[in-house]
């Protein structure tokens, strides 16, 4: 039989004992054997998947769906490492009689005691973590051991005088899980993961009462685990990636922090083409994002990073990848030109047809400038050739008599016409035909009001002259 502890909860006082269970393997029942408190689970699901792992569904409980466990059924090996640090004090006592007084001195001897626990478990072959759902099971394994350990630790903190941190350290397939305690206190606080330093803000921790416990457990996921390869994919990290989890009293820290806590990560020295980014594992989009983080600083070796909720953490490294284009002048960059099976492919096409369409307006618009240009020319070619039969005939005389024949007013409009001609030649450089042909061919121009002006003026002043 394998025994099943439900957890822990806290009801606000004390911290109390969920159920018990017993699942026998053999035939696949549960029993319950523990139940102290109303919190009584059902629904339990338990499985052995090909690597002889137990995976165990806890329950449910009220509305709340209870955590999923993985057993490995291999022996664990525990070192227990106990670090002694003596303190002497001396107390003088005075003891006064009828004749003598009497000084006594005792020495009080406290010795204070840090247990640092390390678990190590035997590695077992994973399955082959290939897609995103293999990166989820991975984090929800690693966030239940630092829940664990968060827990068990938790259990052994005085909650009334403790002042120190207590440690325990949890190696597993997928890294070293960190996790301390410490005592309710007021100020920000550092504290080292390895090489990863954590530090609390003081608005976080002043806001709860005395007497209580915080419990900080960090994953530390190395280049050389699996999970690190999974998360990592074909993308560039710095190591190791944090997982970061929060407990007050047992009870963990969710939703969005009243101020950021800084997270500094070593990274080595680092080219120009190479920009360093905080990401942070998004379950719900299954990816890297940097919502609700933001780049403090790069100082020695060490990048800080802010972030107002907590996750799988990681610095990113964005690279700037060089254009490709001299590979076209290899030799498999030449036979790719004489491939002609992206010709039909449906990108290839609609650049087709963009060209076709081009050319065909193109072709279109010459044709309509052509005719235009043909159609101008005709006109003034029309043109000059009525002007100089005109003239040809009122030269040669060969116009008809009665047409030949001038009155008055034919005549004096004849003059105007030769001496606003002679004006406008004198003034403007151009004659009256120019400025009518230039009229014919592009319609009207700045000449042509330019040209009324002198007009205008000449006669006014003629006018003055003969008054």
């Amino acid at each position: 039989k394998i025994w099943i502890h439900g957890g822990y909860f806290y009801d606000g006082s004390v911290v109390r004992y969920s159920d018990v269970w017993a699942y026998d393997i053999q035939f696949d029942t549960w029993t319950e054997a523990v139940s102290s408190s109303s919190m009584q689970r059902y629904n339990h699901v338990a499985a052995m998947d090909s690597s002889g792992r137990l995976w165990t569904y806890g329950g449910t409980y009220s509305s709340v769906v209870d955590t999923v466990h993985v057993f490995i059924t291999e022996p664990a090996t525990t070192t227990t490492v106990t670090t002694t640090t003596v303190t002497t004090t001396t107390v003088t006592t005075t003891t006064v009689t009828t004749a003598t007084v009497t000084i006594t001195t005792v020495t009080t001897t406290t010795v204070t005691t840090t247990t640092v626990t390390t678990t190590t478990l035997t590695p077992t072959t994973l399955p082959n973590l290939g897609d995103v759902a293999e990166a989820v099971l991975a984090l929800a394994s690693i966030e239940e051991t630092q829940r664990q350990a968060s827990t068990t630790l938790a259990m052994q903190v005085d909650n009334t005088t403790a002042d120190g941190l207590l440690e325990r350290q949890d190696s597993a397939t997928f890294g070293m899980v960190i996790t301390k305690a410490l005592a309710s206190r007021s100020t920000s606080f550092n504290i080292n993961f390895g090489d990863v330093e954590v530090e609390l803000p003081g608005p976080l921790l002043e806001g709860t009462p005395p007497g209580g416990v915080w419990g900080i457990s960090a994953a530390l996921l190395t280049e050389n685990s699996s999970a690190f390869q999974l998360f990592a994919s074909d993308r560039l990290f710095a190591q190791p990636m944090v997982s970061l989890e929060l407990y007050y009293n047992l009870v963990e820290v969710q939703g969005q922090l009243p101020e950021s806590i800084l997270l500094s990560f070593p990274v080595p020295a680092l080219p120009g083409s190479v920009r360093p980014s905080c990401v942070f594992w998004d379950e719900e989009l299954r990816d890297w994002s940097t919502e609700g983080l933001s780049l403090v600083g790069t100082t020695n070796g060490t990048i800080t990073c802010a972030t107002s909720h907590l996750s799988l953490f990681a610095v990113m490294f964005l690279t700037f990848i060089c254009s490709n284009a001299a590979a076209i002048f290899s030799q498999e960059g030449l036979q790719s030109l004489l491939e002609t099976s992206w010709v039909t492919r449906p990108p290839a096409i609609a650049i087709w047809l963009t060209l076709f369409v081009g050319i065909g307006l193109l072709a279109v618009a010459a044709f309509l400038d052509h005719r235009h240009r043909q159609d101008r020319a005709q006109l003034l070619r029309s043109w000059e050739s009525n002007r100089q039969v005109e003239l040809h005939k009122m030269r040669s005389k060969e116009l008809p008599e009665e047409k030949v024949t001038l009155d008055a007013t034919t005549l004096k409009n004849f003059l105007l016409k030769h001496l606003h001609s002679k004006i406008l030649l004198a003034s403007m450089g151009v004659d009256l035909p120019f400025l009518k042909k230039l009229y014919a061919i592009g319609g009207e121009s700045m000449e042509q009001p330019c040209a009324g002006c002198h007009l205008l003026q000449h006669d006014l002043l003629s006018c003055r002259a003969s008054v």
